[in-house]
């Protein structure tokens, strides 16, 4: 598989602001993105969701940042997952959004936004989507924790179904086809 993609500039819908939508491998990275990256995975709902059981609590580091961008480009040159970096007029990162392998029969999605970028992260997730549908992915799921419910809002915006035949007691999952 090879997974050609082009960036493109996306829209807030909650402020009408302008957003750079690009792949991880082609960003130069500089400190204000580390320090962006570390500022955002740090913010108390990103932070407890996806960091602090495995951070044990202690802060999320540059190190961790720098490892995100080398994992991050790594898939993309060995087309193993994809990794999107959502930018803001500012070079803040704003959000990120990721194909987590390169199954186009069905692949799992994951994102998060920060907080002071309220409004980008639907139109980041329908970005990859449509990006991955013309790639040739035919399906993607996603699991989301039970509780988070801003999580959840992101994927039914996007299109996609809960699976109510679930049995698992910490995640909720979700289904999306492509669209025929």
């Amino acid at each position: 598989m090879n997974f050609n993609f082009q960036s493109f500039n996306i829209v807030n819908h909650l402020t009408g602001k302008t957003y750079h939508f690009t792949s991880m491998d082609q960003i130069n990275p500089s400190e204000h993105f580390y320090d962006s990256i570390v500022k955002v995975c740090n913010e108390k709902k990103i932070y407890d969701w996806l960091f602090q059981k495995s951070l044990c609590g202690n802060p999320y580091p540059r190190s961790k940042a720098e490892n995100f961008k080398k994992w991050g480009t790594k898939g993309w040159k060995e087309n193993t997952h994809f990794l999107f970096i959502v930018l803001s007029e500012f070079g803040d990162v704003a959000a990120a959004c990721d194909i987590k392998s390169s199954d186009l029969d069905n692949a799992e999605i994951g994102y998060w936004s920060s907080s002071h970028h309220r409004g980008i992260i639907t139109n980041a997730v329908s970005a990859m989507l449509n990006s991955g549908f013309k790639a040739g992915f035919k399906n993607f799921y996603a699991k989301v924790k039970k509780g988070n419910f801003d999580s959840a809002a992101v994927l039914t915006r996007t299109g996609f179904l809960k699976n109510v035949n679930n049995s698992d007691s910490e995640y909720d999952f979700y289904h999306l086809q492509c669209p025929k």
